[in-house]
């Protein structure tokens, strides 16, 4: 998987892109003629706060919102990350699923 973020360049606004980025969390996405896969691993996180995690697509950029715990810690950090897509998708459709072993969250959306 690849480092967390991205530069965007003029598509969003200045200081935008620091907020995005994430070095803790790393990433991979491929596309079929039919879905786009994207795969982000984020450490720490639990399957108690899987269900905490927002996750929007707006003008076809993914953002998710959510926080991890360390482990074996009481230390809560809330994380922000967001990829630019390069295809159209349809948010109604998507779906998620966490691989609790791994920490990594599936996201597959449809395209449109």
């Amino acid at each position: 998987m690849s480092k967390g973020g991205s530069r965007y360049g003029p598509l969003l606004p200045e200081g935008f892109d620091d907020w995005l980025q994430n070095d803790r969390i790393q990433s991979d996405y491929y596309q079929t003629d039919r879905e786009v896969v994207v795969k982000v691993e984020i450490p720490g996180l639990s399957p108690l706060h899987f269900h905490d995690i927002d996750v929007n697509v707006k003008e076809n950029i993914l953002m998710l919102r959510g926080q991890t715990q360390e482990k074996n810690a009481n230390q809560q950090s809330f994380f922000t990350w967001a990829l630019l897509l390069s295809a159209r998708v349809d948010p109604a459709g998507m779906d998620t699923r966490l691989d609790q072993k791994d920490h990594v969250l599936t996201i597959v959306l449809p395209k449109v």
